[in-house]
């Protein structure tokens, strides 16, 4: 999901809502393309929210309400979800696939360690070889210059929780999560900018699973940009980011580095895309492969 719609700017969502927007993610369940759909409107002067998950012609609706953020990770047989701002904490649904279709949604909500002066304003899933870790940040409501704050909590394969919730210490704001498997590690995609909406870059960091600490200080992942999405795919032992910069997507590898260089590659340009379509990645002969979704019917 974007980061100017949650990370970099802390708007109010009933702000927002009554714009008519229309934004989302796709992922892959197997070889399934699916997407999940975000609605906000102001029907009759009050914002409202809608969140489906589509897949095969089909839809199932796994909130509608209030208008929320959603994020998710395709899993072996389903799609996991997070939700912020659907309620005061964060809401995990998980989606089946039936027959390429998307069945009836296993919803919980997380149970949050912050203070009461702090709020969700973000998330990112990472689908693991057991299940799913959804990664959330919370900012402080009284205080916009404090430091995130991230948190995780871990869902098997099916959906359901597995243990109790848990401090990162990462307190960049995220931008994508991956589980890498030949470093048995995540890999942290994190935004890194100042006040220049064209200054914003990707750095990245690798968290170890059992300290959820950071294993050494973020690296520069691409130029400055007006980067407000990024989507992280693993590649054996290497990790590319596809990003949207001014409205078109780019593609770059985005496994190594140092803090203070600039990446040696260019990225690679994949042109323009619309505000409301979406994208998913899969590897495919060891390239990325990238499909779009018009999201809007």
């Amino acid at each position: 999901m974007r980061a100017l719609l949650c990370f970099a700017l802390l708007i109010p969502a009933t702000s927002v809502a009554a714009q008519e927007q229309t934004f989302g993610e796709s992922h892959f369940v197997g070889d399934v393309p699916v997407d999940v759909v975000a609605q906000w409107s102001g029907r009759g002067g009050r914002p409202h929210g809608h969140v489906e998950v589509r897949a095969g012609g089909a839809g199932t609706t796994i909130h509608d309400g209030t208008p929320a953020y959603a994020w998710a990770a395709g899993g072996s047989r389903g799609v996991l979800v997070a939700l912020v701002g659907a309620s005061s904490t964060v809401e995990v649904a998980y989606v089946p696939l039936v027959d390429g279709h998307p069945g009836g949604a296993v919803r919980s909500s997380i149970h949050r360690l912050a203070s009461s002066d702090r709020s969700p304003i973000g998330a990112a899933v990472a689908e693991r070889p057991d299940g799913f870790a959804v990664f959330w940040q919370e900012a402080s409501n009284s205080n916009p210059s404090a430091i995130y704050e991230t948190y995780t909590a871990r869902f098997d394969a099916d959906g359901h929780a597995v243990g109790e919730s848990q401090r990162v210490q990462a307190p960049w704001p995220i931008a994508d999560v991956a589980w890498v498997p030949s470093r048995n590690q995540y890999y942290f995609l994190v935004y890194y900018g100042g006040a220049d909406p064209r200054g914003t870059r990707l750095c990245g960091v690798h968290v170890d699973p059992a300290s959820l600490q950071n294993l050494e200080h973020p690296w520069w992942a691409s130029r400055p940009g007006a980067i407000d999405e990024a989507r992280l795919v693993v590649r054996g032992d290497a990790v590319s980011a596809v990003y949207r910069d001014d409205r078109r997507l780019f593609e770059i590898d985005v496994t190594g580095g140092s803090w203070g260089t600039d990446p040696a590659m260019a990225p690679r340009d994949h042109g323009p895309i619309a505000s409301d379509e979406a994208y998913g990645l899969r590897v495919e002969g060891g390239s990325v492969a990238i499909r779009r979704s018009p999201l809007a019917h």
